[in-house]
């Protein structure tokens, strides 16, 4: 039963990465996601994200017009039972970079350079769980123009390896930054 339970994640996040037929119309947009689980709010009725709770991030590099580099996606700090289900998606500036290319790790996971406009999106399933720190994925970054733009890291879902019921987790996430210098 666990490996049919790995499969069904693994099928859910992959076709919310490749996008689907259902489209409804409505654009994806950087900072509309919505906290993995329901936490108590402050003051001003905003979510709280328990300190110790995972963190996701993006890498910062910077790079001369015309070159390309590599940044990490990255979650850390995981507890047990790990990471079991994962969808973060990346939105950046076309006009100072582009991103022609990223790779997702470890499998089964995927990305998509060309989810929505100026959004790469990862996704992935890991059955054991994943503990600790993990590399999801990379970015390449291809600078455009002289400038510096937010890789800005917006987590759509994030679950533990829960056999049989995985729980969504809630997570801090790190935007990261490109500069593009002449």
């Amino acid at each position: 039963m666990p490996v049919l339970v790995a499969l069904a994640i693994a099928a859910l996040v992959f076709a919310a990465a490749c996008g689907g037929d259902d489209d409804d119309g409505a654009e994806p947009t950087a900072g509309n996601e919505t906290p993995a689980q329901e936490t108590p709010g402050d003051a001003a009725g905003a979510p709280t994200i328990p300190e110790d709770a995972p963190t996701v991030s993006v890498g910062s590099i910077e790079l001369a017009v015309g070159e390309s580099g590599e940044v990490e996606i990255a979650v850390r700090e995981f507890a047990a039972p790990g990471l079991g289900a994962w969808t973060f998606d990346i939105t950046y500036d076309a006009a100072v970079a582009s991103i022609p290319e990223c790779e997702a790790t470890p499998p089964p996971a995927v990305c998509n350079t060309e989810f929505a406009p100026n959004m790469v999106r990862f996704a992935g399933a890991a059955a054991q769980g994943l503990e600790g720190d993990t590399v999801v994925g990379t970015l390449t970054v291809l600078c455009e123009a002289e400038g510096s733009a937010e890789l800005e890291m917006a987590i759509e879902l994030i679950a533990d390896a829960t056999i049989g019921d995985p729980q969504e987790v809630p997570a801090h996430s790190e935007s990261g930054e490109v500069t593009c210098t002449a």
